[in-house]
């Protein structure tokens, strides 16, 4: 994938049938809860990408994880440091 050209299309997807992780080496990954299916960016991690490399995503739930990762992955928005953060869905984390 070519950040700067390639976007990610997911459709109808739910949330609940695919989930971002960030893999253990750093890479981005697309993971079916309800299989042993990893899909990696290769090469690529999700502090790499922005919301110009997503097509239209339907499904509120994976827009708002989607969000969140992104969010995350580039300390976007704001942080209170009385509070602990986890990530969702982070690999051995």
């Amino acid at each position: 994938m070519n950040p700067t050209i390639d976007r990610l299309d997911f459709g109808e997807i739910s949330v609940h049938g695919l989930i971002l992780v960030a893999l253990p080496d750093g890479t981005a990954g697309i993971v079916n809860p309800w299989g042993d299916q990893v899909q990696t960016l290769q090469g690529l991690s999700w502090n790499d990408l922005s919301l110009d490399n997503l097509g239209v995503v339907c499904n509120e739930h994976l827009r708002q994880d989607i969000g969140a990762v992104l969010s995350w992955e580039q300390n976007i928005g704001p942080w209170d440091s009385s509070t602990v953060y986890v990530r969702s869905h982070h690999f051995g984390v």
